[in-house]
């Protein structure tokens, strides 16, 4: 049976969620301000207040009718520079927000709203709940009229009954503002499903959702807004969050309860943004990620390393095309591909390597072979070892890897750039577990990998439990005597166990990984998902 997915927003970018070749994966965190009439904040207390259904049908409206004439006051078009999506305008503490889907804003601190022809830009993230998959932006100033819709609360929604969606499936990106419409489609309820893990209800419907639809409205018969459109299974089910969990979640956001999750800035501006730092990457296999934020304007960048000797430097853009490239990055692939032919990796590459094998190609060869034929100005941007010249078109967010060359010692290096970045990441996030314990973790774009550090007896027996409310989630357990890069880049190395079985939970999201220690030791056990969206994820470590 096929897992759901939740991308039903329209991506602009296939987004480099794993890095192009060496690098371990890319994308970030930040903080931008709103204008056009959002402004941010949020309130200290939280009340629900009593808004009338502005969706309810007048004189001989029909349904139909009634939601197209609401949804076109009261649902938003939401776009960042790489995807787009659905919102709903709500009210808390006679405060009006947008809510959404956390996804639909992921990785990002702001998204450009446009909502009955009038357009808000950077609205600012208010805060989020990933168990939900709930986003809140805003609010909007007070001088803004808007209109809310209401959170129908604990209604009976039976199956059989009629069911509506409002979204913007499939909208061309920088649309004109005057030519947005939401689109309404409809069908029917066919059931509740209930995640008991993290207690969250799921209205399943038979109403087409596509990309661009997530975070858009689910109505019942009575025009009553029931639900927050989320995940698809295939083509044949949606699934959206009920609106008793969702008012759970806009609470614990406004009270200051919502997850801590990295998000990246928009703004060119942002203080958050450095021009210079030291990244140590104690150990073979890590590495570290930056991100340098759009600018309205083309821009020549220059990236500099102290130890061109020790790191690579791989820059791309949001589509993963190659802007530049350090000439070391061939010694780099090489020293992988030496790993591949000894037995220590997977042969994650022989797709592109062919019936050849490693022992045929040099390190050229097979980045050509992911990138394609490279233009002079990506082979030719180092202009001496360990400094990058290259162009940013207008409106481009710039990704930068690093990562180490093999050596016996750790690397201290320092990046220095004539614009600013964001350091997004710096080796894996580490968290140290006993039997017994649990923890929640998150895995996101810009953490694409958590290790979990347990102390083991030989002999005795350790399961892991990983459970995600939509994320695909995967499982490896690395020896003590297994080094990190042959397990995490290569999803293998002797003695290593891999699973990824999706076998239990509503939504095939929970993955069991049981292993016997052969030695005493620290064995590390990876969390990862494979979705590439910030999601929690509960692990429990029992022992037998």
């Amino acid at each position: 049976m096929a897992s759901p997915t939740v991308f039903s927003r329209s991506r602009r970018f296939s987004s480099v969620l794993l890095p192009p070749l060496v690098a371990l994966g890319l994308l970030g965190s930040g903080c931008t301000s709103s204008d056009n009439g959002s402004g941010g904040g949020s309130a200290d207390t939280t009340t629900t207040t009593a808004v009338p259904n502005p969706c309810t049908p007048q004189g001989d409206e029909t349904m139909a009718k009634a939601l197209v004439r609401c949804g076109d006051a009261s649902i938003a078009y939401l776009s960042t520079e790489d995807v787009s999506g659905t919102g709903i305008v709500i009210e808390r503490d006679s405060k009006r927000y947008v809510l959404t889907n956390a996804h639909v804003i992921d990785p990002y601190d702001s998204a450009d709203v446009i909502l009955a022809g009038e357009t808000y830009d950077a609205m600012e993230v208010v805060g989020v709940d990933l168990v939900t998959d709930i986003a809140l932006l805003g609010p909007f100033d007070d001088d803004v009229e808007v209109a809310p819709i209401p959170l129908a609360g604990d209604v009976e929604v039976a199956r059989g009954d009629d069911a509506f969606t409002l979204g913007f499936p499939a909208e061309l990106f920088d649309p004109d503002p005057e030519d947005l419409e939401p689109t309404i489609a409809r069908g029917i309820m066919g059931r509740q499903r209930t995640d008991k893990e993290f207690d969250v209800t799921y209205l399943q419907s038979d109403v087409l959702i596509t990309g661009g639809q997530s975070g858009g409205g689910l109505f019942d018969q009575e025009g009553r807004l029931v639900g927050v459109t989320s995940m698809v299974w295939g083509s044949e089910y949606a699934f959206a969050v009920s609106a008793p969990d969702i008012d759970r979640s806009i609470d614990s956001i406004l009270a200051g309860d919502g997850d801590t999750w990295p998000a990246l800035t928009r703004d060119p501006e942002s203080d958050r943004l450095v021009t210079t730092e030291t990244l140590s990457l104690a150990e073979l296999g890590q590495s570290a990620a930056l991100t340098i934020p759009p600018a309205a304007e083309k821009r020549t960048v220059t990236i500099t390393t102290d130890h061109a000797e020790a790191v690579t430097l791989e820059v791309t853009d949001p589509n993963g095309d190659a802007l530049a490239l350090s000439s070391n990055m061939a010694t780099g692939v090489e020293q992988l591909m030496a790993r591949m032919a000894d037995g220590s990796g997977s042969g994650q590459f022989d797709g592109l390597l062919g019936e050849e094998g490693v022992d045929a190609v040099t390190g050229t060869d097979l980045i050509e072979a992911f990138y394609g034929e490279l233009d002079d100005s990506v082979t030719e941007a180092e202009t001496e070892p360990g400094t990058l010249t290259f162009e940013v078109p207008a409106d481009t967010r710039v990704h930068v890897d690093v990562d180490r060359l093999e050596s016996d010692e750790a690397v201290e290096a320092t990046l220095t750039s004539t614009v600013g970045f964001e350091v997004v990441r710096v080796g894996f996030a580490t968290s140290t577990l006993e039997p017994g314990d649990s923890d929640e973790v998150v895995l996101a774009p810009s953490l694409p990998l958590h290790i979990i550090e347990v102390a083991v007896e030989a002999g005795q027996e350790i399961t892991v439990d990983a459970t995600a409310p939509a994320e695909d989630i995967a499982l490896a357990v690395i020896p003590p005597d297994v080094d990190l890069i042959s397990a995490v880049l290569f999803g293998s190395g002797e003695g290593v166990e891999n699973v990824d079985k999706k076998e239990s939970g509503p939504f095939e999201n929970a993955e069991q990984l049981t292993f016997t220690a052969e030695s005493a030791g620290t064995y590390r056990i990876v969390v990862g998902g494979y979705l590439g969206l910030t999601s929690l994820v509960r692990i429990a470590l029992s022992a037998a």
